[in-house]
This record gives structure tokens, sequence and C-alpha cells, in this order.
């Protein structure tokens, strides 16, 4: 998803108009609903508050809330798109392949032709891949997950940087997930991407930094989706046992 938007934008930290803190509370499953956090300290209206995205999420369409959204699903993403043109935004679907660099500069033109410049940028595509023992990993699992998650990322970088580096100003936001600090059996190929989206942030990051642009990511734990299910084989007790990691022991909800 690229944004260009103004104090009111999800992720956007900086305005004339003061200071948020956005938190972001899900995003294992890139097809499942968003939530966030955002705490603001304007003098007078120090608040905090919980919203979805994109139904619940409200815009001002007096503060410029411009955004793009992409992905292989067109039917889904020209839905998302009138819901947040509903709600008062500048919106619309671009499909595009992350794993496809033409398309993913081709996505990044047209944002800059619809609106003129690039202030957030989040790279959400993402897939579990094919799960199981080390031993029984294939070269075409290995490519399907890291096309999508790695390479994905580092041709979402690529083409993003550039504009926000000539711009002065920027936020790109990567999701990666615990299993990019961490180590799992039986997951290692996933693993070893979301490790690597993790390095590719680290070093944009050092990069982009004294150019005013920052580059961050965000490592959710599990949370109640498809994905999680898929995950877990469909297994309850592999659920409840990966659930049982967790400090809270379990997983994160929509709601």
């Amino acid at each position: 998803m690229l944004c260009r938007g103004t104090a009111e934008l999800w992720w956007q930290d900086r305005s004339e108009r003061g200071h948020f803190t956005d938190t972001l509370l899900n995003q294992t499953d890139p097809e499942g609903p968003q939530y966030f956090t955002r705490r603001s300290d304007l003098p007078g209206n120090e608040t905090e508050t919980k919203s979805r995205w994109p139904s619940e999420i409200t815009c001002d369409p007096t503060d410029g809330a411009h955004i793009v959204i992409s992905g292989r699903r067109e039917e889904l993403g020209v839905q998302m798109a009138g819901e947040l043109r509903a709600l008062g935004a500048q919106a619309e679907f671009h499909a595009a392949d992350v794993t496809n660099e033409a398309q993913v500069q081709a996505l990044v033109a047209r944002t800059l032709e619809r609106f003129g410049r690039l202030d957030v940028a989040v790279n959400n595509a993402g897939t579990e891949g094919s799960l199981g023992p080390v031993v029984e990993q294939t070269v075409a699992r290995y490519r399907a997950t890291f096309e999508t998650n790695v390479l994905g990322v580092l041709l979402s970088l690529k083409h993003e940087l550039p504009v926000m580096l000539r711009q002065g100003s920027g936020s790109i936001i990567n999701l990666s997930s615990i299993a990019g600090q961490v180590g799992m059996a039986n997951a290692s190929v996933y693993v070893a991407s979301k490790h690597a989206v993790e390095g590719l942030t680290k070093s944009a990051a050092l990069e982009a930094a004294s150019h005013g642009v920052r580059v961050n990511a965000v490592a959710s734990g599990p949370v109640e989706t498809d994905m999680l299910t898929r995950f877990t084989g469909g297994n309850p007790d592999a659920k409840a046992g990966l659930l049982g990691m967790m400090p809270a022991g379990r997983a994160a909800t929509a709601q």
C-alpha cells in the first residue's frame, strides 16, 4: 500500500499540526483486518484511540488523505478503495505483483502521477510458504517464499526510497514477524525470509536516515487469522503449542 497524506494519514507521525505515535496491532495475515492504536500528544488534546482499517478508520477529507492500495486481488482491492472513498479519502487500487519489478516500478510511478508525492509506504505482501522440516524443503518452496517475502520488500524499497530521498522525507514500514527474531521448528524457510526482511530494513534505515527518511519493521506475534490456521497445519495441538510460547498465552485478535 502506498500513501500520500497529512497528519491524519495512517502511520504518518510528523506534521505541522503535531506529533502522532501509531502502533499496528495486527498484521500477521496480509489479507486480514488491520488495527492500530494512535496516541496524540497535541497540547490540550492528549488522546489514544483504536481503529480498524479500512471500515472503521475515520478519514477527514479536508485533511487530504490520499491512498493507493495495491495487490493481486483486484476485486478486493477495488472494494477496499471504494470503502475508503466513502469515508472521504481519495483512494484507488492499482494491481501489482511485488515479485515483478516492472509492476512495482509502475505502481510507484502511478502514485506520483496521481498524487505528486509519496509520504508513507507499507510493504505488507507476504506468505507463510510450505512448512515442514528442513530436510523436506525444496528449491521451489524456497523461491516461492523468498520471492514474495524478501524480493518483494527489496523491489519495493528500491523504487520507494528514491522518491522519498528526493523529497527529504518519508516513512516506510515493512511487515515482518516475531519469526524474524527467533527460530521455529518446521518453519525454516519462512523464518529465514523474515530474518532477511529485518536485515533489509536495518540496512535501508541506515542508508536513508541522514536524508530524513525512516525505514522500520513491524514484527507481530500470532494473530487469529486464516494464516495462523494454515501455519499450524489446522492442528489444534500445534496451534496451542505455538500460542503457549507467547507471554500472554494466546493469539491476538482483530477485535
